[in-house]
């Protein structure tokens, strides 16, 4: 009765739907590893537990099935997806090729409210990696940065294709976060960025994005390793 009435008031609280409450809330689970890799998805669990119906949590675990977050298995039922590094770095190469170019054109065509929309987001990032600690926190700064960067491209084709794979590339982040040298540098590394986009400056802004997915991808190889 407690999980049910702590749900219904978190619910009231951010004032969104059931569905986006409990999508927001699992995949938010996933992605900080409260829920972790190859566990079973209870469906009955989990209506108890976040105050919800069958209906909504079975078009949630749907959502996140097609999101590649969850695996839903004939006569197994759903569970965490497992990422291969094989995978991870597919997911790294396409994010590469399509982020360098998002930031190189951001950079031609940016705002100054798009800078301090940016630099809001590095604040948040800094306040959840020196005071709280928060990894849900440090994921939904880094993803409010690259809105932006998505936002002012002026291609929605490559923004969209980059959404398509957000919540993969938040996964592998959260990962490298986990390492505790990887937040700080992670920081500067988006800084630059945004210093360089700032400028108006896209090669600088593409080549100093490339150098950020690199290092990622290999904090996040250090840190599977690690779970290995």
């Amino acid at each position: 009765m407690k999980a049910n009435s702590a749900a219904a008031s978190d619910k009231g609280k951010k004032n969104v739907s059931v569905r986006e409450f409990v999508l927001s809330t699992v995949r938010n689970e996933i992605l900080t590893g409260a829920l972790v890799p190859g566990q079973r998805l209870v469906e009955g669990e989990m209506c108890t537990r976040l105050g919800v119906s069958r209906t909504s949590v079975r078009e949630v675990l749907r959502q996140l099935e097609a999101e590649k977050l969850v695996v839903i298995e004939p006569y197994k039922g759903p569970s965490v997806a497992r990422v291969t590094w094989e995978e991870a770095e597919e997911i790294y190469f396409v994010r590469e090729l399509l982020e360098v170019q998002a930031a190189a054109l951001c950079a031609t065509k940016v705002t100054k409210g798009d800078i301090s929309q940016m630099r809001d987001a590095l604040e948040r990032f800094r306040v959840a990696m020196s005071e709280t600690y928060d990894r849900r926190e440090l994921l939904d700064s880094t993803t409010a940065f690259y809105e932006v960067i998505l936002h002012r491209c002026g291609n929605s084709l490559l923004a969209d294709m980059l959404r398509g794979i957000l919540a993969r590339i938040n996964l592998l982040r959260s990962r490298s976060m986990s390492l505790s040298e990887r937040p700080k540098q992670s920081l500067e590394e988006m800084t630059a960025m945004l210093d360089a986009i700032a400028k108006g400056d896209p090669k600088k802004a593409g080549r100093v994005a490339a150098e950020h997915i690199r290092n990622a991808r290999e904090f996040a190889r250090n840190a599977m390793a690690e779970n290995d």
